[in-house]
């Protein structure tokens, strides 16, 4: 079985998509560059995000337009970290 990753592991937000992407995540269940609208046209939402947040990174669920439970970390690879354990069911069976 893979280990969970550790801060060091997923260092920034490229190294958080790959791991995503190998856990299987889908795409839409995160979104890590802090747009509004995908691709696609349709807004973001129903997410978890990441983002600067002063001299921080914050995490938080976006629903309707709203955060929900925002944590804040003092870099970004914890950040990453959080936001992976957030996705981590996904991975069930990998």
């Amino acid at each position: 079985m893979e280990r969970m990753p550790g801060p060091d592991y997923v260092r920034d937000r490229e190294a958080l998509s790959r791991l995503l992407d190998r856990w299987g995540v889908p795409a839409d269940a995160y979104e890590l560059d802090l747009r509004p609208v995908r691709d696609d046209g349709r807004l973001v939402d129903d997410v978890v995000m990441i983002g600067p947040a002063g001299r921080k990174w914050a995490v938080w669920y976006r629903e309707r337009g709203k955060e929900h439970n925002r944590r804040e970390f003092d870099t970004e690879s914890l950040a990453c970290l959080d936001l992976a354990m957030r996705l981590r069911r996904y991975r069930v069976g990998k």
